[in-house]
């Protein structure tokens, strides 16, 4: 990244060492990527009291401070069912931890993690207490002491296909531990102005953010989870580039979104290149990456997954001399290039030669996911409104036309379609955004 020219200001804070405004009004356009560093509370009597923590924080300083931090007792309670309360529910054992409960309102069904973490944490001796939710947290001269709970049923509303978890009068109980760490969700920072520079949304602390992640300021963007709720690396990346299409359109003044698809062919051997058109010896791409990259040449469907082997629980660091022992071993040479075969490789898409498609409907036979569809040309002005191309087909086919339609978005780039089709009409090729001239 330093290398394309960006300049990077260590330890400064927005709202602290410089003001949000000040930025806006010495650049022509800021975007704001903050994420969602802050931790949800629960909102209950005793969250205030001595050895309450927010989960974020709790792993920060199991993982990033040079000594490990103190339990406040043997009993740990972590509340929460996603990632971040499984890591803090399994730090704590490592830590040293008695006792290491994890609560979740909904059943074991629906906790948002990998089947293999969850039973890893049990085989660590985390117990889970399912179909619960926290009501206050006891006290005894300001120290936690305990955690008052209500059990909960699920209920599917007619509305909703999701059940949800609805407290049971009268099943109250409590839970007796020395601290409690509150996993539930993270929200967006609001420790310096952005609230106050935007227009304010319908729920106080949030800002109105476009489609296209601009703002009701002319100068400000907001990016990533930022812009919306906790999601992953991946749409975080999207969403950078999308921010930096906007901004480059916004300052030259063009429309945004006047981008096509141009089919590339790298060479197997050269000098390093951009991707984009004219511009040379930028890091980020290299001609050696291997042909398969940039034309199909995987077999998922015929290599197993390669499994790393797992540390024994006696090397885990569960008596609290070792915090941040990974628990997947890294695998062999060997299989890893193995296991990195079956990649799916997203970067491709599907092309449809339309000369050599004989409609013969294997593709759609065989694909797993139901993202190939041969349709009636009259169907395809009731998907985008365009009659041209069902017009063509109707002219040139009569009743006998048929379009072969593919949802980029459900498609797995498993292959099966192209290994299928007879004529080789179907491949799937790399390909790279380029301006319209």
């Amino acid at each position: 990244v330093t290398d394309l020219g960006v300049e990077m200001h260590y330890q400064v804070e927005v709202g602290r060492d410089i003001r949000l405004s000040d930025l806006v009004a010495a650049h022509d356009a800021v975007v704001v990527a903050t994420g969602c560093p802050e931790s949800v509370g629960l909102a209950i009597p005793g969250e205030s009291l001595d050895g309450v923590c927010s989960g974020l924080r709790f792993l920060e300083a199991v993982n990033l401070e040079a000594v490990p931090p103190d339990l406040h007792g043997r009993r740990i309670v972590t509340i929460g069912g996603g990632f971040t309360s499984i890591d803090c529910a399994r730090s704590a054992l490592r830590l040293g931890a008695a006792q290491s409960v994890l609560v979740y309102r909904r059943s074991r069904q629906e906790i948002p993690v990998e089947a293999e973490e969850l039973e890893e944490a049990e085989r660590e001796g985390v117990e889970f207490r399912f179909l619960a939710t926290p009501l206050r947290i006891l006290g005894n001269q300001g120290q936690v002491r305990g955690l008052e709970l209500v059990r909960n049923e699920l209920r599917t509303p007619a509305q909703s296909g999701r059940r949800l978890a609805v407290p049971v009068p009268g099943s109250e109980f409590d839970i007796a531990c020395d601290q409690v760490i509150v996993a539930i969700g993270q929200r967006a920072s609001a420790a310096f102005d952005l609230e106050r520079l935007l227009t304010a949304g319908e729920t106080p602390g949030t800002v109105v953010v476009a489609p296209d992640l601009s703002t009701a300021h002319p100068k400000i963007w907001v990016a990533g989870d930022a812009a919306s709720q906790p999601r992953n690396f991946i749409s975080a990346i999207a969403d950078g580039k999308r921010v930096a299409a906007g901004i480059d359109a916004r300052l030259r003044g063009a429309e945004p979104g006047a981008i096509e698809a141009e089919f590339i062919s790298l060479p197997i051997q050269g000098p390093r290149t951009s991707l984009r058109r004219g511009v040379d010896d930028i890091a980020g791409w290299s001609l050696t990456t291997p042909s398969r990259r940039l034309r199909w040449g995987d077999d998922y469907l015929a290599t197993p997954p390669v499994s790393p082997s797992l540390r024994p629980l006696r090397e885990r660091g569960l008596d609290g001399l070792s915090t941040a022992r990974e628990v997947e071993l890294s695998l062999p040479e060997t299989a890893a290039l193995e296991g990195a075969s079956r990649c799916l490789q997203c970067q491709l898409n599907i092309f449809i030669d339309a000369a050599s498609c004989i409609l013969c409907n294997g593709c759609v036979e065989v694909c797993p996911q139901q993202c190939i569809e041969m349709i009636v040309p009259e169907r395809l002005a009731a998907l985008d409104g365009d009659t041209e191309v069902a017009a063509e087909l109707a002219a040139g086919y009569a009743k006998r036309g048929a379009a072969m339609l593919i949802d980029e978005e459900a498609c797995i780039r498993c292959g099966r379609c192209v290994d299928r089709c007879p004529t080789g009409s179907l491949t799937m090729e790399h390909f790279r955004p380029v301006e319209r001239a």
